[in-house]
């Protein structure tokens, strides 16, 4: 048998395409023959260390960031979300004062919380349990007069949002009406602070609550029709006071895991296995990972004191709080810090990929002769959009690619070298069967005779 396997191996040597091995069998002299195996074997040295070298850089998982500025002539206007910074506004609160007489303090320093404790103590009367909103400021108080490319905006298109912070809250080109029907979202064709949104807003307070320390004006959330007013920062809004802001459009988009920390499609209930991942979908509609790591939280005060928070929003059916309780101080106390969240929280709240910001720039001049009243510009700065997009700086093509040309450059290889391992396998087989089919054959003849 092994007269017949051995021609069959040095057939398949002397024609193989990694030309080293075949000239090592050809060679006559001892002189060649060394000069082969020593350059064969520096050959496939070198070949195995940038092979190495390419599968350790695909394996960093780096990523390519492309940053490129879109020309648009028009653009798609946020929605703006206005709330009176201060939840109690109106001569509704001011009669509710006395059940709290006993824990505030007018004219205090020490009530710079005001608003805060208020809230808490009618919570724990039981006195927040139904229409919250009389206790803010109404559409027609708060919005004095509005105007959308120098076009007067009539006040059904400000929709009611209650804010667990704010209270009493209206979102202006949400692309839907307050009684759920839908209309066309604005659009903005130039860079005009004229032609964006103008408000005069009214941030005044009953004076029964100015007896109390309380910060007069209001907060503006801006934020994609998408996302709600939780997902961004406000920007805050003094009286007295004529505030700029120009937005610029940014558009972010992460290659997830194992390219980044984020988890992909973060609006499909069903791609990740978190269940406080899919109640948060179930019950807003959307998500982000700081709204998530907030809902970890009111988990753990729901777990562990039967409540939740009232100044966060709450995907959980629980009593509120009392802030000002043991079980909360203590949980408030522990739960931010880095390792806890990572602990507790991480895990169970995925990151998004993709994002929509808009970058803000903001002015303030003084407004004379209006106590109470601002007027605010919100307009885009230039319809151009910032896109930030990643992509694999090696793909799994990359990686092929280079390794055959490594192969190829080193050792004379291709993708069809490969065939001739195959080949001699293929051949083997074929040998020894034929061997067999023999062996029996002989065995018939003797067993005949």
């Amino acid at each position: 048998m092994l007269s017949n396997v051995k021609p069959v191996v040095l057939d398949v040597i002397l024609s193989s395409t990694c030309h080293g091995i075949p000239n090592i069998f050809k060679s006559t002299k001892s002189a060649l023959k060394f000069l082969w195996i020593f350059c064969s074997i520096l050959s496939t040295a070198g070949c195995c260390l940038l092979v190495f070298q390419n599968i350790a850089k695909y394996l960093k998982y780096e990523v390519t960031t492309k940053i490129r500025v879109k020309n648009d002539y028009i653009a798609t206007f946020p929605a703006i979300t206005i709330c009176n910074i201060n939840f109690f506004t109106t001569e509704k609160a001011t009669e509710l004062l006395p059940f709290c007489s006993e824990i505030l303090t007018p004219s205090s320093l020490d009530d710079y919380d005001f608003q805060i404790k208020f809230r808490n103590c009618l919570e724990k009367h039981g006195l927040m349990e139904q229409n919250k909103s009389i206790y803010g400021d109404s559409k027609k108080k708060l919005i004095n007069g509005s105007w959308f490319k120098n076009e007067l905006l009539n006040l059904k298109e400000f929709v009611y949002f209650y804010h667990s912070e704010y209270g009493n809250c209206y979102t202006f080109n949400s692309g839907v009406l307050q009684n759920g029907s839908h209309v066309d979202l604005k659009k903005m064709a130039r860079s005009r602070r004229t032609d964006g949104l103008i408000l005069i807003l009214n941030f005044e307070i009953d004076k029964g609550l100015l007896e109390y320390p309380s910060e007069l004006g209001g907060i503006i959330f801006i934020h994609n029709q998408e996302s709600s007013p939780y997902s961004v920062t406000g920007v805050l809004i003094g009286t007295k006071s004529t505030a700029n802001i120009g937005l610029k459009r940014t558009f972010a988009k992460s290659e997830p895991k194992p390219y980044s920390e984020c988890d992909g499609n973060t609006k499909n209930p069903e791609s990740h296995e978190s269940e406080l991942y899919k109640l948060i979908l179930a019950k807003n509609g959307y998500y982000t990972q700081a709204f998530c790591i907030e809902q970890c939280y009111q988990k753990k005060l729901s777990q562990t004191c039967n409540c939740t928070e009232f100044m966060i929003p709450s995907v959980f059916d629980k009593e509120p709080c009392d802030l000002y309780g043991k079980c909360y101080q203590h949980i408030m106390g522990n739960f931010f810090t880095f390792e806890n969240i990572n602990k507790e929280c991480i895990d169970l709240c995925p990151l998004e990929c993709e994002k929509q910001t808009f970058d803000q720039t903001i002015s303030a001049q003084t407004l004379n002769g209006t106590d109470h009243y601002s007027v605010v510009y919100i307009y885009y700065d230039s319809l151009a959009s910032t896109v930030v997009e990643e992509s694999p700086t090696t793909t799994p093509a990359d990686l092929i690619s280079s390794i055959g040309g490594v192969a190829g450059l080193f050792l004379g290889m291709s993708l069809l070298s490969l065939v001739e391992i195959i080949e001699v396998v293929f051949r083997l087989i074929f040998i020894l069967f034929d061997r067999q089919i023999f062996t029996q054959r002989n065995s018939s003849v003797l067993n005949t005779i």
